[in-house]
């Protein structure tokens, strides 16, 4: 519900209640049928031996099924008042009662035997945030921020003991922690939004900085193979982003963004019963890549020029640049306990797209698309997934394609 307060029209609020039940199911299923033959090159050993014994060889690698449900229930408040002209305070605050559970069974040769699990959390945050503008005039405002997000927490699946074993001997651990805390933000933002030459060119800035507590992320035994979640200390990503948009001539459109992130761990994370398994290193790096970049030109060829059947012709096309990731990950810490000699940084990204199509005055959109126009590939990601191995996983972009597209909205 909402209202507004007849005191001069200064005040309008906004409150509410929210409710989630969110219930998943995940299955997954594991069969090698050359498992013999890898075990054999890279072992020297049947795959019966390897493992410590294989009925049906290839047959029932590892099977995982685990169901979840992840049940919140909130109330929320904000209101906006305009105490001078122009200059407006917003606040806001939102009471979260969360509760995650889950059950999981796990079985196959890679798991050694059949194990059961369940597990769940209960937490109740209280995630408020605030908002001080002031409209210069009717092309430029400014503002400053502060808000605090946060993150449920939840339960681990078991894993595998004797396919882990020596991963748990060196954290320190006799099994994964069976749940994880919640984590949460804490952001503090300034920008401006501006419009000139009659809103020909529209230009929005902020600049950013992220506190981020307890955090949440994938823990990997890289001798296993196997990762579980667990809280890792704590980090700051900092930065700032810009856009515009500029009409230079009637029917032409050219935006462009520009960011950049420094986000990195600004304490040491530890983990195990003795609490001296490096997990994370003050300084490393959190993986997110350091600039970004995007172009996007788009031409309404006039009706009066060039039309099909009634409809607006244009072409667009699109840029995207996403450099490597700044510093030095977890995984390429030689001193942290999930350093893999097989992970590497991804190398940078440039993405260029074209589509031509048609607007027609139903609604509709018919458009031919190109993706990925110089058919480059990049690599993405690249790693071992068991420290040491041979093998070594990569992946790329998703080759040149192309399509039609059609839309129609009501």
């Amino acid at each position: 519900m909402q209202s507004r307060s007849p005191l001069f029209n200064r005040l309008m609020w906004v409150a509410g209640v929210y409710y989630q039940n969110d219930k998943q199911m995940s299955s997954e299923r594991l069969e090698d049928p050359q498992s013999n033959e890898f075990t054999q090159l890279l072992f020297n050993q049947s795959a019966a031996d390897f493992w410590g014994g294989w009925p049906d060889v290839g047959k029932y690698a590892y099977i995982n099924q685990t169901r979840a449900k992840d049940e919140q229930t909130a109330v929320f408040a904000n209101a906006t008042v305009e105490i001078i002209k122009g200059l407006k305070f917003d606040a806001g605050i939102r009471y979260t009662h969360a509760d995650y559970s889950f059950t999981n069974f796990a079985d196959g040769s890679h798991n050694d035997a059949r194990t059961t699990g369940a597990g769940g959390i209960s937490e109740n945050p209280v995630t408020p945030k605030f908002t001080l503008s002031y409209q210069i005039d009717r092309h430029s405002m400014v503002y400053a921020g502060w808000s605090k997000g946060w993150r449920v927490g939840g339960a681990n699946t078991p894993v595998p003991q004797r396919l882990c074993q020596n991963d748990l001997d060196n954290f320190g651990m006799g099994s994964a922690p069976e749940k994880y805390k919640s984590d949460s933000v804490k952001s503090w933002e300034l920008g401006s939004k501006n419009q000139f030459f009659n809103n020909r060119l529209q230009i929005a800035g902020s600049l950013y900085y992220i506190n981020w507590s307890n955090i949440q992320q994938n823990a990997y035994l890289p001798e296993c193979g196997v990762q579980y979640t667990t809280n890792m200390g704590s980090a700051v990503s900092k930065g700032f982003d810009l856009q515009a948009t500029l009409y230079p001539v009637d029917g032409l459109a050219i935006d462009s963004t520009l960011g950049f992130t420094d986000a990195h761990y600004t304490q040491n994370s530890y983990v195990g019963s003795n609490g001296t398994g490096l997990l994370a290193r003050k300084g490393d790096s959190l993986g997110t890549p350091g600039w970004t970049y995007s172009l996007g030109v788009q031409y309404n060829i006039p009706k009066h020029i060039f039309s099909v059947a009634h409809g607006q012709v244009y072409v667009r096309t699109d840029y995207q640049y996403i450099s490597r990731p700044n510093g030095t990950t977890i995984q390429r810490d030689p001193q942290t306990l999930v350093y893999n000699n097989g992970y590497y940084l991804t190398q940078s990204q440039n993405y260029l797209t074209l589509r031509v199509g048609a607007k027609f005055e139903n609604n509709m959109n018919l458009s031919f698309y190109v993706n990925n126009l110089p058919n480059l590939s990049p690599m993405v990601t690249s790693s071992s997934q068991v420290n040491g191995s041979l093998l070594q996983q990569q992946s790329t972009m998703r080759p040149r394609y192309m399509g039609v597209l059609w839309t129609y909205s009501r």
